[in-house]
């Protein structure tokens, strides 16, 4: 795409007509329209009687949970849980018996595979260290894992999920992935397409629960936990309220950030830029899915959609003549730096500015830690947007820089560290110094 301008001389007399090519990457038009701008919402009487039924099936949930007294049992409960994705209901039960099971393993269970697996996932995934010695005794006198195993569907599964949560080195857990797939992907061919087990593994060796997000994992669990004839029919009926429930909650948010978005007129203002209001708030339910983390889902999001525009106006349209300057002005952060830049760059400096004090004050009217948004949360974008000119200059120059070079470059233009620090700005006391 090319604009054009006119030069001025000191005078303000007009010399010629310029013109400046921009990289325009044409990105694709939101696909949404008005789908998600409205809602529908449940009068009073109904949420009302919703709340309070899913209180009265987490209390049950929760009792089953504590007394439970077969270990194995206790864990597959925590199992099912967990995938329903109703965990966070039960944060203080679940933690406190998997304290036990960390210093407590049922000898009675040593030699069973899907119980040996399945306790050593849940107590890596919630932070307990577990070594990886203990499948040793699945080994056979060749160095590998025994061919009896094989046999064990449901052990052969707990065994590829745990094996996901290994850490560098672990090479029985690196043997156990490859075993496992293997042996995963050849019988599932043979089981009946309607046989849940079936599902579940199909399911597992496309996307193992490690990599899952809580709410697409729910969703695809909850038809299948009911196809148990074990399942405990509260938690089955807590999962479905909850999922429901819970679904309401965030069409209201997403409304809400979508007016947000548009009484700011990005698409107006942005033309040339990505209008992806929709998949950054999927994007803010993977991190936090919780109900009571709606204000850190907004910060998420808010401050996604205005990177996404950063992030194209380095990669999609600016020039590296604008960028420099641009740069300088988000890293003194003063307000008359921005007069050296294009119309376009101060909409967004504006934009940004305004956020940082709107966050500041909500977290400060809210008893947060207000500090964090400029000794933190300033810092990162300024190192993001140092890591964007980067790019943008390699670009502008031809060149091709090394493997290593890139990486460290990406891991800051990529403002994981940035997002990273703003989900934790909406997690109240949670997050720490």
């Amino acid at each position: 795409m090319k604009d054009a301008f006119i030069v001025q001389d000191q005078n303000g007399t007009s010399l010629r007509k310029q013109e400046i090519l921009r990289p325009l990457a044409n990105f694709t038009p939101n696909l949404w329209g008005d789908l998600f701008l409205h809602y529908t919402s449940l009068d009073s009487a109904t949420q009302n009687q919703k709340e309070q039924e899913i209180s009265e099936l987490k209390e049950e949930v929760r009792r089953h949970l504590t007394n439970v007294k077969d270990p194995k049992e206790n864990l597959l409960l925590i199992n099912a849980i967990q995938r329903l994705g109703v965990a966070y209901c039960f944060g203080e039960e679940i933690e406190a018996i998997l304290q036990h099971f960390h210093s407590y393993d049922d000898a009675f269970y040593k030699d069973d595979l899907e119980y040996v697996s399945l306790r050593f996932r849940l107590l890596r995934q919630h932070g307990f260290f577990l070594s990886c010695d203990l499948f040793h005794k699945f080994i056979n006198e060749n160095g590998s894992f025994k061919d009896s195993l094989k046999t064990d569907l449901q052990g052969m599964l707990s065994l590829y999920e745990a094996s996901h949560v290994r850490i560098r080195g672990e090479k029985v857990l690196e043997e156990a992935l490859d075993f496992t797939t293997t042996n995963l992907t050849s019988v599932v061919s043979n089981l009946s397409s309607d046989d849940p087990l079936g599902e579940q593994v199909t399911h597992a060796l496309d996307r193992p629960l490690y990599k899952c997000t809580n709410r697409l994992e729910a969703k695809f669990q909850i038809p299948l936990y009911e196809l148990d004839a074990s399942h405990n029919q509260a938690l089955l009926r807590l999962a479905k309220l909850d999922f429901n429930m819970l679904q309401l909650q965030y069409k209201k948010e997403l409304s809400d950030l979508i007016r947000w978005s548009r009484s700011l007129d990005f698409t107006g203002k942005f033309p040339f830029s990505r209008d992806i209001v929709v998949e950054t708030y999927i994007w803010a339910l993977g991190v936090l899915f919780e109900p009571e983390y709606c204000y850190g889902r907004a910060i998420l999001v808010k401050l996604l959609k205005i990177m996404t525009v950063v992030n194209d106006i380095y990669d999609a349209y600016g020039t590296i003549q604008e960028l420099e300057p641009f740069t300088q002005a988000i890293l003194r952060w003063d307000n008359h730096c921005i007069n050296e830049v294009p119309d376009y760059m101060k909409l967004i400096y504006q934009i940004l500015v305004d956020t940082f004090q709107d966050f500041e004050q909500d977290l400060a009217n809210n008893g947060g830690k207000s500090y964090t948004i400029y000794d933190y949360l300033q810092k990162e974008l300024k190192i993001s947007c140092q890591a964007y000119l980067e790019e943008a200059r390699w670009c502008h120059k031809n060149y091709v820089p090394q493997y290593d070079e890139y990486m460290k470059n990406g891991m800051e233009s990529s403002v994981y560290c940035f997002m990273l620090m703003a989900a934790h700005l909406g997690m109240g006391e949670t997050a720490t110094n």
